[in-house]
């Protein structure tokens, strides 16, 4: 029945984030059941698993045009298409330091938000500091917006990056309740800041490149041992810590702290 009425129409799909595991047979079945006019669209990190799809062509886009990376800034600081006419030139360098690229400009904006001048003008400076070459560049001007979170905020932010990012928003509402970081705010303040988004079914959803800000943060903690950092998600990195027995200091602090 489905194979007979997709068949008839045009349509457009669109499937987000594909990886080696991506099958599309046995998602879609076979490419002729469709019309000739329907269009599929893959977005993907690796163009590699592009050559697995049938009649499948590459488009990389480019950097966004200056008048185009204006109007999504202003979007996010302003709320409206063009910023304000006193503002324009202070946007048009943030939108020169963004180079173009449609997720830092959606997260600087928003971190600007009904912010004072002074809080623009030091924002501005302090993403002019960061050097252009540098190979995690759009990482770093996101950690703008992460270091301007309170503590209990980054917190959430990091646990939902490490763990919860597909996972129902009460999943986690209670355990971060008990250690009083105070959710409720701290989920509002991260939407608002465009980190992270509730889907239809209130689950977390959260951009590819900002979820591997929040990982890279918490690996900064300590590089080289994986047992000192506050988060640990990689099976291989538990696994690790509990054959090398550097689990055992922890676990002793939750005998004191939690004898029962």
């Amino acid at each position: 029945m489905i194979k007979n009425r997709v068949c008839k129409h045009k349509l457009l799909i669109v499937v987000d984030n594909i990886d080696d595991k991506f099958e599309f047979d046995k998602l879609f079945g076979n490419l002729g059941d469709f019309s000739s006019d329907t269009r599929f669209i893959f977005t993907t990190r690796d163009k590699r698993v592009l050559d697995f799809i049938p009649e499948c062509k590459l488009y990389e886009p480019g950097e966004m045009s200056l008048c185009q990376s204006l109007h999504l800034f202003s979007k996010h600081a302003f709320g409206m298409k063009y910023p304000p006419e006193e503002d324009v030139r202070i946007s048009e360098e943030f939108v020169k330091v963004a180079t173009g690229v449609p997720l830092a400009l959606k997260v600087i904006g928003s971190l600007l938000f009904r912010r004072e001048r002074k809080f623009w003008e030091e924002k501005l400076r302090e993403l002019q500091d960061i050097p252009s070459t540098i190979k995690n560049m759009v990482q770093e001007r996101l950690k703008i917006s992460y270091n301007d979170l309170s503590h209990n905020e980054k917190q959430i932010f990091l646990d939902i990056a490490c763990f919860f990012v597909g996972s129902h928003k009460d999943l986690p509402y209670y355990m971060w309740s008990s250690c009083g970081f105070y959710p409720e705010s701290g989920i509002d303040t991260l939407i608002h800041r465009s980190l992270i988004k509730l889907d239809k079914g209130n689950k977390f959803w959260m951009r590819d490149h900002i979820k591997d800000l929040g990982r890279a943060i918490v690996k900064e903690e300590d590089v080289r041992h994986p047992y000192n950092r506050t988060k640990i998600w990689f099976t291989n990195d538990v696994l690790d810590m509990l054959r090398n027995g550097e689990v055992k200091f922890f676990l002793n602090d939750l005998v004191t702290f939690h004898p029962y």
